[in-house]
């Protein structure tokens, strides 16, 4: 029932009418420049929430290799210039800056320089050079390779992910949901108590208040006797459709098919290991790494 508003790189918050009213904030990805913007709209209203979604590093990486190589955010992964996902500024332009001015600025640089740093080169003459984009790199590289490129690129956001999780540990309005609790055989018992926590208006608030959102099902339903936890299930059967079965979903699903055998078993071994020694010590600092 709540609308939705989603966020990139230096966006503030949309105000609502009346401030900190009913609206749903969403980021994909949180950059390390909005942390203090973000917990001070958590901060603004005792019942703001925050779910904080958490994902195994070395996951993160073999994921986005396969995402990137079959050519998905052309926009900046085959662009010869920087942008936010490819490149970094230094921290004081970042966070005192907004989404135009670095925009600005990442236009004028070149990405070769960050490419190089990612291991995107290839023999070039007598030496070596960064390949023109960081799609043409991945597509060149081994799997083995582009896997390694694709964790040192990845690395800010999943420092910023974890230093969050880090942080919001003990937070009670916070909620770190680890995506594993996603998959099909947790998903079931993951979402009922999500949707349990985000029922109560408050940390004080009894465990049995269902909230806007389900009441906001209830009436969908047109059964105002149905008990809070029948609510609960069908939001849950409508989530699982969407997330497993819908057209979207399967549209979207990311898949290793274009892989050839060796490249499978590099992709197998990458997971195996848990990918390299720093994404195994970002892991261990998390509370996934602490759940194992």
């Amino acid at each position: 029932g709540r609308r939705t508003h989603k966020y990139t790189f230096r966006e503030p918050p949309v105000e609502t009418s009346p401030p900190g009213g009913a609206l749903c904030h969403f980021l994909i990805k949180i950059y390390s420049e909005d942390v203090d913007m973000w917990m001070a709209r958590l901060a603004r209203s005792p019942h703001n929430r925050l779910v904080h979604f958490v994902r195994d590093p070395h996951e993160m990486a073999a994921s986005g290799y396969l995402f990137h190589r079959r050519g998905s955010e052309l926009e900046w992964t085959n662009s010869t210039q920087c942008s936010r996902d490819l490149c970094t500024l230094k921290e004081a332009y970042g966070a005192n800056g907004t989404k135009w001015s670095a925009d600005v600025m990442f236009g004028e640089m070149s990405a070769q320089p960050w490419l190089r740093e990612y291991g995107c080169t290839h023999v070039a003459g007598e030496g070596e050079l960064p390949h023109e984009t960081y799609y043409t790199c991945l597509n060149a590289l081994s799997a083995a390779a582009g896997l390694r490129a694709e964790a040192r690129r990845a690395y800010p956001t999943m420092r910023a992910m974890l230093d969050l999780d880090e942080s919001f540990r003990a937070h009670p309005r916070v909620y770190q949901l680890h995506l594993h609790g996603l998959l099909p055989a947790a998903f079931n018992s993951t979402v009922p108590r999500l949707l349990r926590w985000l029922g109560a208006a408050n940390s004080s608030a009894p465990p049995q208040r269902a909230g806007r959102l389900l009441r906001a099902a209830r009436r969908k339903n047109g059964r105002r006797n149905r008990t809070h936890d029948a609510h609960i299930d069908r939001l849950t059967r409508i989530g699982y459709r969407a997330t497993f079965t819908s057209r979207t979903a399967l549209a979207i699903r990311t898949g290793s098919k274009s892989l050839s055998g060796g490249d499978k078993r590099a992709l197998a071994a990458w997971k195996e290991a848990g990918g390299t020694p720093f994404l195994r010590e970002l892991l261990m600092r998390s509370s996934l790494g602490a759940d194992r």
